[in-house]
Parts: C-alpha cells; structure tokens; sequence
C-alpha cells in the first residue's frame, strides 16, 4: 500500500494512505479514537468509484477488437501501435503494449497482457481489481515534403495536394472488450461491445506539428466519437500530415501523432479526512469543515469526517512506513528510554522477591512463636497436618489481600513513572503519550506466587515432628 507522507499548507503534517487498506497497515491505538477504529478507518473510504473501467474478475489478459482504415484512395497511415493504460487497486498505473493495428478497416483482435511472467520485465500489475484508464494509439502523419527547388506552380501543386490529403478522414472503430484471468487459450466472451468507453474523451495531438519550428503540416483532430451503426464506438478523425526538416540537403523525417482515448476523471469531491484534536484547536475548524492541501503542486479540497485524539509522528527519519515491532525495538535499543523502563521492570521483580522472602520470614518467626501452643494441641490430640493446615489458611487471609494491594499500587506506580522515564531519541515526549497496559494474566500470576509462597512455607511445618512433652517441659523451664 503506497504511503506519503507531506507537510501541509497549515504548518501540519498530512499522511496520506489507501484507505481501504489503512486498517492493516495503520496501526491506531483504541484509546485514540472515540470510536471503533474500524469504522473510523471506514469513514475516509471515497463513496464515488475510481476513474476508467473497471475490469471483471482477476485478468491476466485484456483484449481490444479494432479497426482503423481510410476509405478511398491516397496515402495511408499503414498502421496504428496500441498501448493501454490500466490502474491496480493501489492507484499505481502501468502502460501495456497491445500490439499493432492495421488500417485495413477489418477488425483485429489486440491483446494486452496484464500480468506479466514470474521474472520478466517489465512487471505487471500488482493488485487487483484492475480499471482500464486509457487507450493510446500512435501512428506517422502523412508525409507530403515539399518537391527540391520547387517553382511557385509546383509548390501550389505540392500544396493543394497536402490540403486535399489533410482533409482525408480515418476511422477506428472497437467493437469488443475481453478479459481472460489466463495469460493465454481462448478467450471468454466480451464483457463490452465497447458502449462502457462512450463517456471518454477523444484526443488527436502531435508533438512537432505545429509546435516545432523544423516540421510543417496540417495537425490532426477528432472530428466525432460516437455509437457505430454496427455496434460499438465509432472514432473519426484527421490523420494530418507532416514531415521534421533535420539538415539542409537531407531528406526529411516523418512525423509521429497519437490519438488517445481516456476515462473521465470523477468530479473534483473533497476527499475525506480525519484530523487530531490539536489541528482542530490550532486551526479553529471543526468536524465537517472543508480546508485545500497541496501535493506535488496540485490543489484539492479535503473534508474532515472524524478527529483523534493523536496519531503517531515520531518515525524513524526519511521513512514513511514502519510496522509496530520495528518501533517497538527502536524505543527499546534508546538508551534515554530503554534503561529507566529496564530499571523499573527490575525493581518490580526485586519487590515481588522481597514481598515473598517477607512473608516467608513472617511464617518463620509465627512458627516459633506459636511452639508452646503447638505442643498442647499435640498433646490434646491435634495432628501436625491440622496444625499446618490452620497456619496455612490464616497466612492466606493475610496474603491474598496483600498481593491484591500490591498489585493496584504497582499499576498506579506503573501509570504515573512509565510515562514520565519514556522518552522518544530525541529526549521529547512521545506522540500519541504513551500507553500504559497492564497484563493481568501475569500480575494475577505474580500475585499468585508471592500469595502462595507463605502458604507453602506454613504447609512446610507439618514435616517437623518434635516431642510435645519436652516442648511443654522447655516452655515450663523457660
């Protein structure tokens, strides 16, 4: 998906995307948009359809059936060579060769491959659906240079001669449209007799006549596009005449013109656009407002459908797309970001392993404590195994609730240092902010441990076997 990325005529920065492919490769956190992102993304997608036609299906192959002639006799064009201009789903466009048309007046079957061989050059479209956008044909002019050393009768003759072949009329005529998804075998049934190409425009254009000052003739013109009497469109037009003068005492060269057959391009709509908070503030302009761009010299109206909270802006310098793994390891190989979140990260883990030797020390020193009590309930009759089995539940009472507590204040601690010890290369402020996220399943998990380590050291006391009597005895003595 091609993406550019331009500084626009406000002070801002304009990114301009597919949009109907933004969604995987534009990567917008949720918390930026008051809206699902992908109905944000849906809003920019332009209502009308792409300019030219469109062709069915996956072709590999389009077909042209033409023809062109001169009716009477006199000079010919001998032949027209075909080109045809197509547009991938991507907006790039590629220039086909569809062979050559003879000015026999019969039809001609044209065939432009699409998709080009694995290796060859030069490559064809790279996504589909494809739109038919032109068709160019390129022929030479008659030539009628003037006789050497002509007298005035003979340079009237010469003359009246090009004035009457420059008035002689062409005709090119297409009849079918075919489009095949293999690159060779027959073809399927045309898709159009040629009525899809009625709202083109029709063009005759010479580059040397009469703009260069070494070549002389009549130019060429259209003279109709219209519905044929036997079906499909009908073109008329001047050929024209003309020859290049290169070096006094050398023959001239003759002169080459074109006719071209081109889409008409859908009218000038504002395209849609969605702008941040900021810009909105900045530029005192609202959603629905309609502001003007400028790319590559060209002008065009933009009409602002949703706004954002930020977009990301921080590239990495002379790069216009980059993918979420590739950022990531770019803030995490900064040093000016990379060793405070490293620092944090360690602390988080020393205070877990500190919060567990804690409590592990609590059970300890409860277990002494309790001695005398234990060698009672042993001589009453209570097993060890109950014993710990009491200890164990009321070091989980005092734990669970704890790690519970730990965790919301390190997501608190998390959400106040995280942002403040995140810095971008440039020791600025990240755009969008950053966004802290907490993965529960591992504080859960973590929580978990550190609530269990208590439990499994006050569950440890029931392997501990010793004589109730002479704890009983100790205690009395001491």
């Amino acid at each position: 998906m091609p993406v550019t990325s331009f500084p626009g005529g406000n002070g801002e920065s304009v990114l301009a995307l597919d949009a109907r492919a933004a969604a995987d490769v534009a990567l917008l956190r949720p918390d930026l948009s008051r809206q699902p992102v992908a109905r944000l993304w849906r809003q920019i997608i332009p209502a009308r359809p792409g300019p030219g036609l469109e062709l069915p299906g996956q072709p590999a192959r389009l077909a042209l059936t033409a023809a062109a002639g001169m009716p009477g006799r006199g000079p010919r064009i001998g032949g027209l060579t075909v080109n045809v201009t197509v547009q991938d789903c991507h907006g790039i466009t590629y220039t086909v060769p569809a062979g050559g048309l003879p000015d026999d007046g019969r039809p001609h079957r044209l065939t432009a491959q699409l998709k080009a061989a694995p290796g060859s050059q030069p490559p064809g479209p790279a996504g589909y659906p494809l739109r038919l956008l032109a068709i160019s044909l390129s022929y030479q002019m008659l030539p009628f240079p003037a006789p050497p050393n002509p007298s005035p009768a003979a340079e009237r003759a010469a003359s009246d001669a090009e004035r009457l072949a420059g008035e002689r009329e062409a005709t090119l005529a297409i009849s079918a449209l075919s489009a095949s998804p293999a690159p060779g075998g027959p073809l399927p049934a045309p898709f159009s007799d040629g009525g899809a190409l009625r709202s083109w425009t029709a063009r005759a254009s010479s580059v040397e006549v009469p703009a260069s000052p070494r070549a002389a003739g009549i130019p060429p013109r259209v003279l109709s596009w219209r519905r044929g009497a036997g079906g499909g469109l009908q073109l008329v037009f001047i050929p024209g005449t003309g020859h290049l003068l290169t070096m006094a005492g050398q023959p001239p060269l003759p002169v080459s013109s074109s006719l071209t057959l081109t889409a008409a391009g859908p009218a000038l709509t504002p395209l849609p656009a969605i702008a941040t908070d900021s810009f909105l503030r900045a530029s005192h302009t609202a959603v629905g407002s309609v502001l003007f761009e400028t790319a590559s010299q060209v002008v065009f109206p933009v009409q602002i459908v949703a706004s954002v909270r930020a977009v990301p802006r921080d590239l990495p310098a002379g790069t216009a797309v980059t993918s979420a793994g590739q950022l990531a390891a770019g803030l995490l190989g900064n040093p000016l970001s990379a060793v405070p979140q490293q620092a944090v990260l360690a602390i988080a883990v020393a205070a877990a392993l500190l919060a567990a030797l804690g409590m592990a020390v609590s059970v300890a020193a409860s277990v002494a404590e309790r001695r005398t009590r234990s060698a009672l309930l042993a001589a009453l009759g209570v097993s060890r195994a109950r014993q710990a089995g009491q200890l164990s539940l009321e070091h989980l009472i005092l734990s669970a609730p704890a790690a519970a507590v730990g965790v919301l204040l390190g997501a608190g601690l998390a959400g106040l240092l995280v942002p403040a010890v995140t810095v971008t290369a440039t020791a600025a402020t990240p755009v969008p902010p950053v966004l802290v996220q907490i993965p529960l399943g591992w504080a859960a998990a973590l929580a978990a441990a550190v609530s269990a380590v208590p439990v499994l050291a006050a569950a440890a006391t029931a392997a501990r076997r010793p004589d109730p009597a002479a704890e009983l005895r100790a205690a009395e003595a001491g």
